[in-house]
């Protein structure tokens, strides 16, 4: 079964949100699309799909999929920083890496 896959990303600069990456995961038979990439400092981060929504003026943001498991989130948006980040070397994108996945660290 081929990896998870970053297979694009929109740049869209807003707050700390730097864009949005769709991600095809192969072993689901899906592609998730609107990922949120957000940037502070010297942070990067990859956010699952949400939706915004307005409460008193004010936009909230609720999440439209979620792990049982946060250990299993947490190492999930791992991975999609990672393949996010050699997607945007291959396209010639700035790069920086937080951190690396040890082998068998997620079931994905």
């Amino acid at each position: 079964m081929t990896k998870i896959e970053c297979i694009k990303f929109r740049p869209h600069l807003s707050g700390s949100l730097i864009g949005w990456a769709d991600f095809k995961v192969p072993k689901w038979g899906i592609i998730l699309q609107g990922c949120g990439v957000f940037e502070k400092g010297d942070k990067r981060w990859v956010g699952l799909p949400s939706r915004s929504y307005q409460v008193n003026g004010e936009t909230k943001y609720e999440p439209i999929m979620a792990f049982i498991e946060e250990a299993h989130a947490e190492a999930f948006k791992k991975i999609l920083h990672v393949e996010l980040q050699d997607f945007m070397a291959k396209q010639g994108a700035p790069v920086v890496l937080e951190g690396s996945l040890k082998e068998g660290e997620c079931p994905f």
